[in-house]
């Protein structure tokens, strides 16, 4: 398997982006939403809890879980074809 398709590439290459701009929109625009320091916390605080929960959520998909069934699924394409020209 090339190293550009290898889950560990994805995790150490593609992740460190992701990483930048989750933990930027959760620190400078959620986290203090989440913790009711603006004006009228009970109005804003829940939905800043679900997109915190999204995005931590979309950040695990996109960097194990994708990856991890990206592999499976090309591993067997290469044991089906290796099947087919025996």
């Amino acid at each position: 398997m090339p190293e550009e398709r290898e889950p560990r590439w994805t995790i150490r290459v593609v992740g460190r982006p992701i990483a930048f701009r989750k933990h930027r929109a959760l620190g400078a625009g959620m986290l203090p939403i989440a913790l009711g320091l603006g004006a009228d916390p009970s109005f804003r605080s829940p939905m800043a809890v679900t997109v915190i929960g999204g995005l931590m959520t979309s950040t695990f998909l996109s960097l194990l879980v994708i990856p991890v069934i990206y592999s499976w699924v090309d591993d067997l394409v290469q044991w089906m074809r290796n099947l087919s020209q025996r």
